[in-house]
């Protein structure tokens, strides 16, 4: 059997390192279809809404728009509340894969992140076999496929297990085999489907890659030759992403002959994966120290405030006195566990009486949300002064510094308004923090407002390496994609009706992208043709211009 088009998505697989493993002969079968494709660079959300990158890619819609940013909490202004996506809260009929089904495709979709379930589809839907973000548990449609598959091709690696708990509990080393072992396992049991009918769309997702670029990215504290290394010495620091990176290129090989020859492709490695380096983890705590917010409490903290509430009441030579002690190492450390807010803490922050703003999750940037009064339920922040509070938040977290090198902590912080304009969901926060990715790993800051406190990245059980990049590439073999070609015009919002174009099925009015053979030049296009006929294969061009 075989598919009409095959998409198959690297998740978080860092561009720059296919790249380089190509060139080296590493991957054999990507390095055979980027000399029969055209590879191009996508811009991503990744420095404004990251989480939303795998809704922009399987819908063409805007993150900002949709309003889906962090599926695992988000604040939900009507409800005064922080949690987590339902599956009623996403609109399945808004995939690409649901508009094909419409038209009377035959489609397969396995594994892609955050995926709800399309009702009445003329097809099959798998969720969950094995990725790295866990949300809604794993299933299929129909129902008892995801027992006839796993009875055939399990036990599934890493079933249901998260890949921080996994190295906390067994190591890094434990974790690649697994890797490996699940990317083959996931291989067999997409050949199989692939093989089993002709699907007009097959639709599937990769998530070793993103396991992978968390946990095995090269960092100087590893000890490579106890339980957390997975290497003899520090001197091949990338052999444990290389290998993973592998073994997928090798199911890459094998779904490619499955699909057969004539099918369009389309492979995207979604986002990239580079250091891990904080930052957004202290906004928390320096929108309590400013009086703002309110976060989780303890027994601790209100005992501690008890304590120290009379030193509030303090002549202002007692206060500098205080601020000296308080940058001393201990205390410093007993500070940061205190909090020194005047509003305190609160378990519900979004229905404190006190709270104006509140940092809320949104994966590798830092974001804030006022809580305005006639949008959030329980708003006090009238709209005529929120532009006031918000440059008031500004100017204080482009003063945070860091503690050892003086040097400024935030690139810049950007307006809601101002990045989606007027079509922005409620649910998006109002600012986005972006932090420097100069300065290595941020876990401290201070400032005249704040004082100094820590706030490590690393916990007990989460124990990361990488984090992700604005990095995307996608590589497209169909009519219209000269071989050969590179461009960067592109964003991933463009590879659902890329998708729709190259099936011929109508492009939805909602969808904001273009389909990509629109947006290529046509001057590589003619060169690249030129080339291919000239020279008997392709050669590589950017932008109208013969690469050497």
């Amino acid at each position: 059997m075989a598919a009409r088009l095959l998409f198959v998505g690297l998740d978080a697989a860092g561009a720059p390192l296919l790249e380089r493993w190509i060139r080296a002969g590493d991957l054999p079968n990507l390095a055979r279809l980027q000399s029969e494709a055209t590879g191009i660079a996508l811009d991503t959300p990744m420095e404004a809404l990251p989480g939303a990158i795998w809704g922009e890619i399987t819908q063409g819609r805007p993150g900002h728009v949709q309003g889906q940013f962090f599926h695992y909490g988000q604040a939900f202004p009507e409800e005064g509340a922080i949690r987590r996506l339902r599956e009623d809260d996403v609109d399945p009929l808004r995939y690409l894969w649901a508009d094909c089904s419409r038209a009377g495709l035959r489609c397969a979709v396995a594994d892609v992140p955050f995926q709800a379930f399309v009702p009445d589809f003329n097809g099959i839907q798998i969720r969950e076999w094995a990725l790295h973000d866990h949300w809604l548990g794993p299933k299929s449609d129909p129902e008892p496929l995801f027992e006839e598959l796993a009875a055939r091709f399990g036990p599934i690696p890493m079933y249901k297990d998260r890949c921080d708990a996994f190295v906390y509990r067994s190591g890094r080393r434990a974790l690649l085999e697994a890797l490996k072992a699940r990317a083959a396992c996931k291989t067999e049991m997409l050949v199989h489907l692939l093989e089993r009918e002709t699907w007009d769309l097959f639709y599937c997702v990769y998530g070793e890659s993103h396991c992978a670029g968390h946990q095995f990215w090269p960092a100087p504290q590893w000890d490579w030759s106890g339980r957390t290394g997975i290497e003899s010495g520090p001197d091949d620091r990338w052999s444990a992403l290389r290998e993973v990176y592998r073994a997928l290129d090798a199911g890459l090989g094998r779904l490619l002959a499955a699909a057969g020859p004539d099918a369009k492709v389309v492979v995207l490695a979604s986002h990239g994966i580079g250091p891990y380096i904080g930052g957004p983890q202290l906004l928390p705590e320096v929108l309590i120290r400013l009086g703002l917010s309110a976060g989780p409490d303890t027994a601790t903290r209100r005992a501690l405030r008890r304590a120290i509430r009379p030193l509030r009441q303090t002549p202002p030579r007692l206060k500098r006195l205080a601020y000296r002690l308080r940058r001393w190492p201990a205390l410093a450390w007993l500070d940061s566990r205190i909090g020194t807010a005047g509003v305190g803490s609160d378990d519900k922050p979004l229905g404190s009486p006190v709270c104006q703003a509140l940092a809320v999750a949104n994966n590798r940037c830092g974001a804030i949300r006022l809580n305005l009064r006639g949008r959030d339920r329980n708003g006090i922040v009238p709209a005529e002064q929120a532009g006031a509070l918000m440059d008031r938040i500004e100017q204080e977290l482009l003063a945070l510094t860091d503690p050892k090198s003086g040097r400024r902590l935030v690139a810049r912080v950007d307006r809601a308004d101002d990045l989606f304009c007027s079509e922005r969901s409620p649910l998006v926060p109002d600012l986005i923090v972006v932090f420097r990715s100069d300065l290595g790993s941020i876990e401290a800051c201070e400032s005249p407002s704040i004082g100094r406190f820590r706030y490590g990245l690393h916990k007990t059980a989460y124990r990361r390496t990488g984090d992700h990049t604005p990095d995307s590439r996608a590589w497209i073999r169909a009519p219209g994609f000269p071989a050969g070609l590179e461009t960067a015009e592109g964003h991933v919002l463009d590879l659902a009706p890329t998708i729709l174009s190259l099936l011929g099925v109508p492009i939805p009015s909602g969808m904001t992208g273009t389909a990509l053979d629109r947006k290529l030049s046509p001057a590589a296009r003619r060169i690249a043709l030129a080339n291919w006929r000239k020279n008997g294969g392709p050669r590589r061009v950017r932008c109208g211009r013969t690469l050497s």
